[in-house]
């Protein structure tokens, strides 16, 4: 059954098991200096989308989308974007087009003006579930929910039939996440699909012609938890756990994956993949690994460990910096590659 209600706008003008794996990752190299601050004190946003003449959209928690001027050193709000304090995503379509997730609700953008608002139901974009991105070429990708078993289908879903279409399924672990084995995905403006895969870790591509290409395991070792690698982590965990409480040592693994719930896949603008990794005592720092569409890891960068990468322009790469890990907080745009 076709289904038509969510393509109005989103088309118009228009991204645990220990194993053997191979040495030789590279380190991680510092972010070039950066060449653009804006704010102090923006509090929470994720989400960060250049337009074409150099100003962004920032999709604000709290307070809604923001447009923003690197050059004048300010922001000013959009009208007809609200959040009421839920969480926002930004999507780039063609052009200056862009799409602004705020639940249910899919508003368009063309530049900083709003052109429509859609509020769609689960049954529009196929079955309940987590939109894991946009293409420019008409898709949807999206990963379901489910209530048994140890994996979630990941479906394409044309915007302008409603249609889907089952890709492959994503292993889901434990939830604890320093238990966590999970895959996940994301897809770049041109389509390409990466696929985040473990036992062991390794990218998959998935072309739009439907050619699977599969990466060779990523040579990043799982960490040990010795006592100063938990002592690390219950310094990470002690703002969220309250005065006097820790983890107990027993409620600790044996090893920790590189990869943990919750971790970024960035769809880079030179057509890579970056994935953050997870923290540890030598790098306390946020890392990102790069893959290219081969599957093969090409490089590292490393940010200060509140910091965030939250989006990408035509040569830039946008930090949210915290300077630790609570707000307020800035936005830094750095030159990329």
């Amino acid at each position: 059954m076709n289904r038509t209600v969510l393509v109005i706008a989103l088309t118009t003008t228009i991204v645990a098991p220990a194993y053997a794996i191979q040495a030789g990752a590279p380190d991680a190299v510092a972010l070039k200096a950066q060449n653009g601050q804006l704010g102090d004190s923006l509090g929470p946003f994720t989400s960060v989308r250049e337009l074409r003449n150099g100003l962004v959209l920032v999709a604000k928690d709290a307070t809604g989308l923001w447009l923003g001027d690197f050059g004048a050193g300010r922001f000013e709000k959009v009208s007809g974007v609200t959040t009421g304090g839920r969480s926002a995503t930004t999507y780039a379509l063609g052009g200056d087009s862009t799409v602004v997730q705020v639940s249910r609700n899919w508003i368009l953008l063309v530049g900083p003006a709003v052109s429509k608002t859609l509020s769609l139901s689960d049954s529009s974009l196929g079955p309940s579930g987590t939109v894991l991105g946009l293409d420019t070429l008409g898709t949807l990708l999206k990963s379901v929910e489910a209530t048994q078993g140890d994996s979630v289908p990941l479906l394409s879903i044309a915007r302008k039939t409603g249609t889907s279409r089952l890709l492959t399924r994503l292993y889901r672990g434990p939830a604890d996440y320093l238990r966590s084995v999970r895959e996940y995905a994301t897809i770049f403006p041109d389509g390409w699909i990466a696929v985040l895969r473990a036992q062991p870790w390794r990218v998959d591509w998935l072309q739009p012609d439907g050619k699977w290409i599969h990466g060779a395991p990523l040579p990043i070792p799982q960490t040990i938890l010795d006592a100063r690698e938990k002592a690390f982590i219950s310094q990470l965990e002690a703002p969220f756990r309250g005065s006097g409480s820790s983890r107990p040592d027993s409620d600790f693994p044996r090893v920790r994956e590189p990869f943990e719930t919750g971790l970024a896949l960035l769809a880079a603008p030179n057509g890579v993949l970056l994935i953050e990794r997870t923290p540890h005592a030598d790098e306390p720092g946020r890392t990102y690994e790069i893959v290219d569409r081969t599957g093969a890891l090409v490089g590292a960068v490393e940010v200060n460990g509140g910091d965030h990468i939250v989006g990408f322009g035509r040569s830039s790469v946008y930090v949210r910096s915290s300077r630790g890990d609570r707000w307020p907080a800035r936005l830094e745009r750095h030159p990329w590659p």
